[in-house]
C-alpha cells in the first residue's frame, strides 16, 4: 500500500506493515520527511489516483485553506481510497493557539459527504468513523460520548472536554 502523511513533522505513519510505503510531507526538512511542500500551496505534488492512503495527525489544524487541501487530497487519492485524519477537538485549549486555524467538532467533514451539493468543492468521501478522544481521566467515558456525538458536543463537551477527534474518511 501506498501512503502519503501530511505533515509528519519528522515522525512518518506507522502503517505496520513493512511492505507498505510510507512518504512523509512536511513544511520543512526534519528526519523522515521525503517531500517538503507547504500544504497551503495546491496542488499537492503527486499523481492523481496515486496513494491508496493519506494520513494526517495533528496537521490540518495549521493549514488556512482546508478546502482546497481536502480536494486535493480527494485527486491523489485512488477510488475508494481511505484519509485518516486526527484534528483538536474544538473543546481543547491547544487547539485555540495562534498557529490553529479554526475548530474541529465531530462533524467537521460533513460538507464532503456524496449528498451535499457545495459547487465549490469537488471531493466527496464517505465517513467511515470518527471517534471522540476526552481528555484523561474521562476516557472511560468515550463510549457514551461516541455512541451520542451531539448530545455530547452540545451539552457535555464543556464539563468533559475532548483531546480530539479521530476521522477515517472513503473517497467516493
Amino acid at each position: 500500500m501506498k501512503i502519503l502523511d501530511l505533515g509528519c513533522n519528522g515522525k512518518k505513519y506507522d502503517s505496520g506493515n513493512p511492505e507498505d510505503i510510507v512518504i512523509g510531507l512536511d513544511i520543512q526538512q526534519f528526519p523522515d520527511v521525503d517531500v517538503i511542500h507547504d500544504m497551503e500551496e495546491s496542488p499537492l505534488p503527486f499523481d492523481d489516483e496515486s496513494f491508496d492512503m493519506v494520513y494526517s495527525g495533528h496537521s490540518l489544524e495549521h493549514v488556512r485553506n482546508r478546502l482546497q487541501l481536502l480536494d486535493d487530497v480527494w485527486r491523489i487519492l485512488k477510488p475508494g481510497g481511505t484519509f485518516e485524519v486526527i484534528v483538536p477537538h474544538h473543546t481543547n485549549p491547544i487547539g485555540k493557539t495562534v498557529d490553529h486555524y479554526g475548530f474541529f467538532g465531530m462533524h467537521a467533514f460533513d460538507l464532503f459527504l456524496p449528498d451535499k451539493k457545495e459547487k465549490y468543492i469537488r471531493g466527496r468521501f464517505d465517513i467511515v468513523e470518527r471517534k471522540i478522544k476526552l481528555v484523561q481521566p474521562l476516557g472511560f467515558l468515550e463510549p457514551i460520548a461516541n455512541r451520542f456525538p451531539d448530545f455530547y458536543e452540545w451539552r457535555l463537551a464543556a464539563f468533559m472536554p475532548a483531546v480530539e477527534v479521530h476521522f477515517k474518511l472513503k473517497k467516493v
